[in-house]
């Protein structure tokens, strides 16, 4: 597979996770830390931007 290629599926395959924890992502994707992960491989995308604006859920009030 060329090198463009795995990089193309790599970042598909950490973008589709990135709601999970990203210590969990990084390991099972053999990333050593999270920042390239972070940086170069998870991208926003349409639904998950909606999700955000949409149903970010509602903010409690601070308790004193």
């Amino acid at each position: 597979m060329p090198s463009s290629s795995r990089k193309r599926a790599r970042r598909g395959w950490a973008t589709a996770r990135k709601y999970l924890p990203d210590l969990d992502v990084a390991a099972a994707g053999g990333w050593k830390e999270t920042t390239s992960l972070k940086r170069a491989y998870q991208q926003a995308d349409e639904d998950t931007m909606l999700e955000v604006v949409m149903g970010a859920g509602k903010l409690r009030e601070r308790q004193a």
